[in-house]
């Protein structure tokens, strides 16, 4: 369901405890492995992420390419937590578990590129491999 629909399951005094990865961070749950290109997934266009799967996960190339083209949400962090202050709920703590590896991949050059492709992203949305936070219903 959606963050609405369990938003909608809380009481008064009610506590969410939530956890995602994200769909841009480097080791995204749509790929499932690093890519040879840092966030390939979201930096490559259509094609160049096609010919890069096929080359070096041919085994698995059909099936993240599938998935990718279905993913539900390409939602950034700031999107989530907007959502939640729609859905009624106060964020009491956002806590993404950011990789020091990704931090120090991640380059201006990188993060233009993903933001060719996704213009509202963040570092934090490249470099956060799960997210976790609490809410409560006022």
């Amino acid at each position: 369901g959606t963050l609405a629909s369990h938003a909608g399951w809380l009481r008064p005094g009610g506590v969410m405890v939530h956890e995602y990865q994200p769909f841009h961070a480097a080791h995204s749950p749509v790929v499932g492995r690093p890519l040879r290109v840092p966030w390939g997934h979201v930096r490559l266009d259509a094609e160049d992420l096609e010919r890069l799967l096929r080359e070096h996960h041919p085994d698995a190339a059909a099936t993240v390419l599938r998935e990718l083209a279905n993913h539900p949400s390409r939602a950034t962090q700031s999107q989530v937590r907007d959502a939640v202050i729609a859905a009624g709920l106060v964020i009491d703590a956002w806590l993404p578990w950011v990789s020091t590896e990704d931090v120090l991949r991640l380059t201006p050059e990188i993060l233009a590129q993903c933001r060719r492709r996704f213009p509202g992203l963040h570092a934090d949305d490249l470099v956060g491999r799960v997210i976790r936070f609490t809410a409560h219903r006022p």
